[in-house]
């Protein structure tokens, strides 16, 4: 598709001035929308801008509601490394090693921000090896556990992305647990579409969650139980995931948030609440339209 990647450097360059102007509800929308573009080519890199875009502006609706005095100095890691990808955007033809260890960066350099004091005065050294075989436990855990997904009141993939995310978050982690986090990430973006497309009565459809998810969580499971950090299966099962949640979106639109229990975090007043709902809650639990 002629101009595909100029248009998706367009989607994240809006997304990139939501960002500056803290409507990160916004940005998370032009986020969608470059990965909504980049589903409609074959040179599946395109995925990548998107994909972490979103991940960067749901940290900072985060941030914002829970650390709130911390969002100007958690800004200026994010502008440091936004002012990279654009300058990769620029390229004609981007690297997704290069945007992969991006990411990376930022990843790690967001934890301090989504700490809570109590945290960053326990947890004064990182443990990537600890987080490496949590990791690994946990993936090992959701392949056991794979048959809930036929369950309708299930929260199995966000359950696991929960403990992924406050691991890392407190122990730090190899590349590794960022593509494992990516991938479920992105598989649970695809189930929640699944679900609904495949529900009869009280139940999901066994027989599809067998031939279509479970092949994903074993391949995910392989991909990160291997230690290899095949970059050409990553970005297989990535695509695959991206695309079929873009195109349930098209189909679906925006899906009605289910409620979710994650790890309890400090008690916020009532206008936080509301600011957390309004810009948060969309990105997290459902679907924000690309407009």
């Amino acid at each position: 598709m002629k101009h595909l990647s100029k248009i998706i450097a367009l989607d994240i360059k809006a997304a990139i001035q939501a960002f500056n102007a803290d409507d990160f509800d916004s940005a998370n929308t032009f986020a969608n929308r470059a990965m909504a573009n980049a589903v409609m080519g074959k040179n599946r890199e395109l995925i990548l801008p998107g994909f972490f875009m979103k991940d960067l502006v749901i940290s900072y609706g985060i941030i914002q509601v829970h650390r709130g005095s911390a969002l100007a100095t958690a800004k200026t890691v994010g502008n440091k490394h936004l002012k990279v990808l654009e300058k990769m955007l620029d390229k004609e033809k981007m690297d997704e090693n290069e945007l992969w260890s991006l990411f990376y960066k930022m990843s790690l350099e967001l934890r301090d921000f989504l700490k809570s004091n109590f945290e960053k005065d326990t947890y004064t050294s990182d443990d990537y090896e600890f987080s490496h075989e949590a990791f690994i436990w946990l993936l090992s855990y959701l392949k056991e556990k794979k048959a809930l997904l036929s369950n309708p009141k299930n929260h199995l993939l966000k359950g696991i992305i929960n403990e992924m995310d406050r691991i890392f978050k407190v122990h730090g982690g190899f590349e590794s647990e960022v593509y494992a986090i990516s991938m479920l990430k992105a598989l649970d973006r695809y189930y929640d579409y699944f679900r609904v497309a495949y529900r009869t009565n009280e139940t999901i459809e066994e027989e599809k969650v067998k031939s279509v998810i479970f092949p994903y969580i074993d391949q995910i499971v392989s991909i990160v139980s291997s230690g290899k950090n095949d970059l050409n299966e990553i970005m297989e099962v990535l695509w695959k995931l991206v695309s079929g949640w873009r195109k349930f979106f098209i189909e679906y639109m925006e899906l009605q948030p289910r409620g979710v229990a994650v790890e309890k975090a400090i008690e916020l007043p009532e206008e936080a609440k509301r600011k957390l709902t309004e810009s948060v809650t969309k990105a997290l639990e459902g679907e924000v339209k690309v407009k």
